[in-house]
């Protein structure tokens, strides 16, 4: 998890330092052991002596449009504009530091601490990676702010770009904030209350929809779009569902009969979800590149972009060869996932499961890309909470349900769905009972597979929150008939 800009110069390529900027975007960076160093740029200046004199500085955009600056920019211009960052008071302390000349507005305050700021003059948001500082432009912008920028890659791309930081302690946002934890989950309580009551917060689907069209995804808090949500998505619930089909029987399932019942399960269910992630796959790209099997295919690419592609459609004599990678725990993009291959004991579960369903899983997408969703979340973690949805009465087929996206108010979120899950793992227990031999099916009830299901996914879902997310607030949505409510939920 901490790559330093070493190795993504083994990962682009000595004949490919034009792409470095991209690479460290698309998930070459990591957090860093330790602060780099080396000689800043001579554009970089020592003091901010024009820092009153905002205005003609003009922003560069991205390809789609957007007001972007990178490290190299900001190291340029950075005594031109409002340099303001965004992240948490435990991260300004951090080993990334922070740009010298930026004062500090937590995202969750980013609206109300901006009424005092002059709208005409230029401002760059700062964050870690730059998922947060991009939604605190886009709030900016509503606000009739026109020149907001935010920079690329975050302090990520600062810091491994070799440019100097400050440790010295920020002075607090003009209104002052309460630093306990408790109030600190108040305010994200808040945010999801002003976030849920606008009309477009939930998106419907019927649940008779996840059999045969929909996906249900990770509850990972980088998706883009509103999810229903629960640990590894479908790939996690067909593990989940095989590992106790397993302890009923007594004795592992064949990975032929997995990879069999897997070209029913997809016909059954439609389209199938797995997710990676650009931290994944730039590892697969490394290891791939010193794998002489494909060495020449590797050395022609120049991000995970490419990774990704080679990923989905493979020449097929490299198939087997590819399968052996990605079935290693370092190119698994999935927390949940790879936290099961790493300690299947601890998820219940028998060393070798989780490759075979995704061994199925690719195979399958491979013949018929049309029925594999293989998803890439870019980013960092960030989640600050755990986001239950409930109903207020049971799931049924036509029972409409709410997606909702990870990205509410100031904060993601893991979303979960119990109940729409375990209606799902409901129609898993039978149809994997009527995939077994008549001798076999005959010795295992499906409804009694199903409580055991429903007992080995709330372990694996505890043992997952451990590791991920052990100190973040819960916090609880029902949905009913005339609105919602909210209100935290247990840690």
């Amino acid at each position: 998890m901490r790559n330093t800009v070493e190795t993504c110069f083994k990962w682009c390529g000595a004949r490919r330092i034009a792409t470095l900027a991209l690479a460290l975007v698309v998930g070459c960076a990591r957090t860093p052991a330790r602060v780099a160093t080396g000689a800043a740029p001579a554009q970089f200046p020592p003091r901010c002596e024009t820092l009153g004199r905002r205005g003609d500085v003009q922003f560069p955009r991205s390809p789609g449009g957007a007001l972007e600056v990178d490290a190299a920019w900001l190291a340029a211009h950075r005594c031109d504009a409002r340099v303001v960052d965004v992240r948490e008071a435990d991260e300004l302390s951090g080993p990334l530091g922070r740009v010298d000349v930026a004062t500090w507005t937590p995202l969750a305050d980013v609206e109300r601490e901006a009424e005092s700021w002059d709208r005409a003059e230029p401002v760059v948001i700062v964050c870690r990676s730059g998922r947060r500082s991009e939604r605190a432009a886009e709030r900016l912008r509503g606000l009739g702010f026109r020149r907001v920028a935010s920079l690329t890659g975050g302090m990520l791309a600062w810091v491994a770009a070799g440019l100097p930081v400050s440790h010295a302690q920020l002075a607090p946002p003009t209104t002052p904030r309460r630093d306990a934890r408790d109030e600190g989950r108040a305010d994200a309580l808040a945010g999801l209350r002003a976030t849920l009551a606008r009309p477009d917060a939930l998106v419907w689907t019927r649940a008779a929809s996840l059999l045969g069209a929909n996906t249900v995804s990770c509850i990972d808090g980088r998706a883009d779009g509103p999810v229903l949500g629960t640990p590894g998505g479908d790939a996690g619930e067909l593990v989940l569902s095989l590992a106790a089909l397993e302890e009923m029987l007594h004795h592992p399932v064949e990975a032929a009969w997995i990879a069999a019942i897997f070209d029913r399960y997809v016909e059954a269910f439609g389209r199938f979800y797995v997710h990676t992630d650009h931290h994944a796959l730039a590892r697969l790209g490394e290891a791939l590149g010193r794998d002489a099997r494909f060495r020449e295919t590797a050395s022609r690419w120049a991000s995970p972009d490419d990774v990704a592609a080679f990923v989905r459609a493979p020449p097929p004599a490299l198939e087997d060869a590819l399968l052996e990678r990605l079935t290693e725990p370092a190119h698994v993009g999935c927390g949940h996932l790879r936290l099961m291959m790493q300690s299947p004991a601890r998820y219940g579960m028998r060393d070798g499961l989780v490759a075979d369903v995704l061994r199925a899983a690719f195979r399958r997408g491979w013949r018929r890309p049309e029925l594999l969703e293989y998803a890439r979340l870019d980013g960092e973690h960030e989640e600050r909470g755990v986001l239950e949805v409930w109903l207020d009465h049971e799931v049924h087929a036509h029972t409409l349900v709410p997606m909702v996206t990870p990205h509410v108010g100031a904060r993601e979120f893991f979303v979960l769905h119990p109940q729409v899950i375990d209606f799902v793992r409901a129609e898993n227990a039978w149809f994997l009972v009527e995939q077994l031999a008549p001798q076999a099916a005959a010795g295992v009830d499906p409804q009694a597979l199903h409580a055991h299901i429903a007992a080995l996914g709330a372990r694996q879902l505890a043992a997952t929150v451990a590791q991920l997310a052990p100190h973040l607030p819960h916090f609880r949505l029902t949905v009913t008939a005339s609105g919602h409510t909210l209100e935290r939920g247990d840690p």
